[in-house]
């Protein structure tokens, strides 16, 4: 198992190199003139550079039965969820003042934090990668047999790319506030839900994430994507196509607010280091 774990973070260390010189590559052969190609490639060097520092704890300190396919599985799925996330939040979002920069620093702390309730099991994490491939699929259709839009091939691809960006940032932020709300609620009627409570000493203390959430990314989150509706349907299909945005919106928020409840329960009823059974 220990070497399974050595290989798995030399494969990681290695892809992150390899991100690295593609950027510089780019930097030196194109001066970085394909706006795009370069903003692609940085976001895939900052985040092989930066998702590991979440990713890699999840994996080599995790309790349960955690195998290598699974942690390749989930690793190009957090690779996907952090680039695309990132290019939504930059092509989509628009400035929010001198908060911008905190914002997205927050936002992708918040993303680290949802690594860590990645799937453990391989078909769990296989299809959690599938779906957000499958639409980005759809959209690439979309874009170039369904719209009168002039980009080449790999423009398509991109706007596919970052599409999925703009819906899953939504899904993240929408279900980070579900579930802080979910535990709020939960406090309120504590005999109902004794025995996923029954190690918070306070139960206010459940108030604090969820007003610190909502203060700090939640509202800022509505405010800073909203305003990148009118690009995500400047590029008109049909309605099959949009009821597809709306299908992995909710598909996205319940994964997310699922997979991100079991990793807060498990938190918040850990004891002296030892996770509760996912049986409960």
């Amino acid at each position: 198992m220990k070497v399974k774990k050595i290989l798995f973070v030399i494969f990681v260390i290695l892809a992150g190199l390899a991100f690295l010189v593609a950027m510089i590559y780019d930097i030196a052969k194109n001066n970085s003139q394909n706006e795009q190609l370069s903003g692609l490639l940085a976001t895939l060097f900052v985040s092989g550079l930066v998702g590991p520092m979440f990713f890699l704890p999840t994996y080599l300190n995790s309790k349960e039965s955690y195998g290598l396919p699974t942690a390749f599985i989930n690793y190009f799925m957090m690779i996907l969820e952090s680039v695309t996330m990132l290019l939504g939040l930059t092509l989509y979002g628009s400035a929010i003042g001198g908060y911008g920069q905190f914002y997205l620093f927050l936002i992708y702390a918040f993303f680290g934090f949802h690594i860590f309730s990645y799937p453990k099991k391989f078909i769990s994490s296989l299809i959690q990668l599938a779906v957000p491939i499958g639409y980005i699929v759809l959209n690439v259709i979309e874009l170039k047999y369904f719209s009168h839009s002039t980009l080449n091939n790999f423009e398509i691809i991109y706007n596919g790319l970052f599409k999925n960006g703009f819906v899953f940032t939504w899904a993240l932020i929408t279900g980070g506030f579900l579930v802080f709300g979910k535990f709020w609620r939960m406090s309120l009627n504590p005999n109902k839900y004794r025995e996923e409570l029954k190690n918070v000493n306070n139960l206010k203390t459940l108030y604090v994430p969820l007003i610190l959430y909502t203060v700090f990314i939640f509202i800022p989150g509505i405010w800073y994507m909203s305003h990148g509706f009118e690009n995500f349907f400047e590029l008109k299909g049909s309605s099959f196509f949009y009821l597809a945005d709306i299908v992995y919106f909710i598909y996205a928020v319940y994964t997310q607010g699922q997979n991100f409840s079991k990793q807060f329960t498990r938190f918040l009823t850990t004891d002296s280091g030892v996770a509760f059974s996912d049986e409960k």
